[in-house]
C-alpha cells in the first residue's frame, strides 16, 4: 500500500452541511431542525479542523443513479407536490402526517441522497477509511413510496451507485437504528451481494412492525438478510452481547468489500419514540469496535456511517459525537464547550455538557420480561440464521 492511499484511508471525513436543517417536517414533527442543530455544532467543535479529519460537502444527484432506486413516477410525482407545496398522494405515502409535503421538500430530500451517494463514491474511488454524515440514513423509503420520515432512500441510491461501478461489489449495511430498516432490507432481499444486518426494537412493539428472524431473504439473496430484534427496555449490556456475538461473524464470513452503517441514535434511553434503554457511551463502543473489524476483515477498510434516527435533541448531539468518537479513534472531552451549550440555549434548546454517561441497567420492573423476550428471539434467530452462519 503506498504511502497516499494509506494517508487518505486514515483520514475521516465528515458530511456536515447547513443546508441539511431544511430537511425539516414541521415544529411538531420529529423529524425538526432542532434535532441536528446542537449535533452539527458539537461535531464542529470538536472535530472540524482536527488532526485527520475533512470536512467536505455533498455532491449533486445523479438522476440516472436515482432512478435506479426509485421509481420514475413516483420521483415526478414527489417533484410535481414539492414545487406545489402541498397536497397529497396517498399511493405514493406522500402527504401523511409520517411524510408532509412543504415548498422544497424534494430539494432537501435530494441534498440527502447526493451526501450519502457523493461520499460513498469518493471513499470507493479514492480509498478513504472512514466517514460519517451527519443527517442520512432514510431506510424506510421504498422505490415507490415514502414511509417513515423518509421519501428517497439514500441507502439504496449509494448501493445503486457503487453497484453501477462494480456489479458484484459486496456491501455490508449495518443498520443499529431504533426501528428496523425495512426499505433497504426488501429492495435488496433478493441480493447475494448486499448482506443486510439490523439490531432494533423488536417489530412487535415499533414501527414498522418488520425486522423478524425468519426475514433471511429470498431466491439468491437466502441468508443475507439478518435480524435481531430486542424487547423493550433491553439495556447496554444485553445489547452489546447480541452485537458482538453476531456482527464479527457477519464481518468475518462475509469479508465485504464496503460497509454502509446506518447509525441511529433513536434507541438512546431519552428518545421520545421508542422504548430501549441505550447510552451514548454503549454507541462509541459499537462505533470502535466495528472500525476494528473493517481492519481486520477488509483488505481496504471502507465504512460510511450514516446519523439516522433520534429526535432529542440532547441525547442525539451527545449519541452523534460518541459515534464519531468511537470510529475516528479521536478522543472526547468530558464536557462540552459553555458557549455551545448558550448556543443551543439562544435557539430554545436545552441540553447538558456532560458528554459521557454511565452504561444504562436493567429495570427491576421489566428485567424478566426483557430476559425472557430477547432470549425468544435469539432462539428464533439461531434456528433461522444458524442455516447459513455459524452464530
Amino acid at each position: 500500500m503506498d504511502s497516499e492511499v494509506r494517508r487518505l484511508q486514515q483520514k475521516f471525513s465528515l458530511l456536515i452541511d447547513e443546508r441539511m436543517l431544511g430537511y425539516h417536517l414541521g415544529d411538531s414533527h420529529p423529524m425538526n431542525s432542532n434535532r441536528l442543530f446542537p449535533a452539527m455544532h458539537l461535531l464542529r467543535e470538536n472535530f472540524v479542523n482536527t488532526e485527520d479529519f475533512e470536512l467536505v460537502l455533498p455532491g449533486k444527484v445523479d438522476r440516472q443513479v436515482l432512478l435506479k432506486a426509485h421509481d420514475e413516477d413516483y420521483v415526478k410525482k414527489f417533484e410535481e407536490l414539492s414545487e406545489i407545496g402541498e397536497g397529497e398522494a396517498p399511493e405514493y405515502g406522500l402527504g401523511t402526517s409520517d411524510c408532509p409535503i412543504f415548498r422544497g421538500v424534494s430539494e432537501a430530500s435530494e441534498l440527502i441522497v447526493g451526501s450519502t451517494t457523493s461520499l460513498a463514491e469518493s471513499m470507493y474511488q479514492k480509498d478513504y477509511g472512514f466517514a460519517f454524515i451527519l443527517m442520512g440514513g432514510l431506510h424506510h423509503a421504498r422505490s415507490n413510496r415514502a414511509s417513515g420520515f423518509c421519501y428517497y432512500n439514500d441507502i439504496n441510491v449509494a448501493i445503486k451507485a457503487l453497484q453501477s461501478k462494480k456489479p458484484d461489489i459486496k456491501i455490508l449495511y449495518l443498520d443499529t437504528d431504533l426501528h428496523h430498516g425495512d426499505g433497504t432490507q426488501f429492495d435488496f432481499f433478493n441480493d447475494p451481494n448486499i448482506l443486510t444486518v439490523s439490531f432494533h426494537e423488536s417489530g412487535e412493539y415499533l414501527f414498522p412492525g418488520t425486522g423478524f428472524p425468519n426475514e433471511v431473504g429470498e431466491n439468491e439473496g437466502e441468508g443475507f438478510s439478518v435480524n435481531m430484534p430486542l424487547m423493550p427496555y433491553t439495556w447496554d449490556e444485553m445489547y452489546l452481547q447480541r452485537f458482538r456475538e453476531i456482527v464479527p461473524v457477519m464481518f468475518e464470513s462475509f469479508r465485504p468489500d464496503f460497509v454502509i452503517w446506518q447509525a441511529g441514535v433513536d434507541g438512546h434511553k431519552d428518545d421520545p419514540l421508542g422504548h430501549l434503554q441505550l447510552t451514548s457511551g454503549l454507541y462509541r463502543t459499537i462505533a470502535k469496535e466495528v472500525r476494528q473489524l473493517a481492519e481486520s476483515t477488509m483488505d481496504a477498510p471502507r465504512v460510511l456511517s450514516l446519523g439516522g434516527g433520534g429526535y432529542n435533541p440532547n441525547s442525539v448531539a451527545r449519541s452523534w459525537a460518541n459515534v464519531v468518537s468511537g470510529l475516528s479513534g479521536h478522543r472526547l472531552p468530558d464536557k462540552a464547550s459553555a458557549d455551545w451549550v448558550e448556543l443551543c440555549s439562544a435557539r430554545g434548546i436545552e441540553v447538558t455538557p456532560e458528554l459521557h454517561e454511565s452504561p444504562s441497567q436493567p429495570s427491576e420492573e421489566y428485567l424478566y420480561d426483557v430476559i425472557a423476550g430477547n432470549e425468544r428471539y435469539e432462539f428464533d434467530f439461531r434456528f433461522n440464521i444458524g442455516r447459513y452462519f455459524s452464530v
